[in-house]
């Protein structure tokens, strides 16, 4: 059986009281827990020959990059022998920092990273996560890699899409048009090329 890890979003905060003051205006949506996009629906649509980890990720609204290192590497551990990982948005980001600074145990088979930020000065919060111009410790560890956006990503602007694929030449990169930040139910795009990896 193969496995998948996937790394979902987050968000993140330059201070504390920056988070509160936007908590304060969010809108509490009881359904939201139930929507399903094609990170929840991956598992069943990858099929039984695969097993997808989606580790609730410490923190999510307002991330901090070493508690999501300490607990990426207590998933890891979970792990036996090869792995696909995929992050989406913020979850993408970090595995690209932490993969060019970090060693993992298990043998990556592929990385999908997908609507990931880079960093500018419009995400300036999101220093802590912000990618090293050296990416070549991804390049070293990941058999394959595929990169994802949609050119009408409201989320992540298209130009810091660029600045990942020019730090990682030897990819496959997949421009997409029409999927905004790419949460849809269903991402055949991403489950042919999990399936198609040899």
């Amino acid at each position: 059986m193969k496995t998948v890890v996937v790394i979902g979003g987050g968000s993140v905060f330059k201070s504390h009281e920056a988070f509160l003051e936007t908590l304060k205006t969010w809108t509490f949506d009881p359904d939201g827990a139930e929507r399903r996009d094609w990170k929840r629906n991956l598992q069943e649509q990858l099929g039984d020959g695969y097993r997808v980890l989606r580790p609730s990720m410490p923190n999510k609204l307002d991330a901090r990059y070493d508690a999501w290192s300490i607990w990426f590497e207590k998933v890891m551990e979970q792990v036996e022998g090869p792995v696909t990982l995929v992050g989406h948005s913020l979850g993408g980001m970090f595995l690209l920092k932490y993969l060019s600074h970090n060693t993992v145990s298990n043998k990556v088979e592929a990385l999908h990273s997908v609507a990931s930020p880079y960093d500018s000065d419009e995400h300036g919060e999101l220093q802590a996560f912000a990618l090293p111009e050296d990416l070549s410790g991804v390049a070293e560890q990941c058999r394959v890699i595929h990169l994802y956006h949609s050119q009408d990503d409201p989320t992540v602007p298209i130009g810091e899409f660029d600045e990942i694929v020019k730090r990682l030449p030897s990819t496959t990169v997949h421009r997409l048009n029409g999927r905004g930040h790419i949460r849809q139910e269903t991402f055949p795009e991403l489950e042919a090329h999990i399936k198609n990896t040899p």
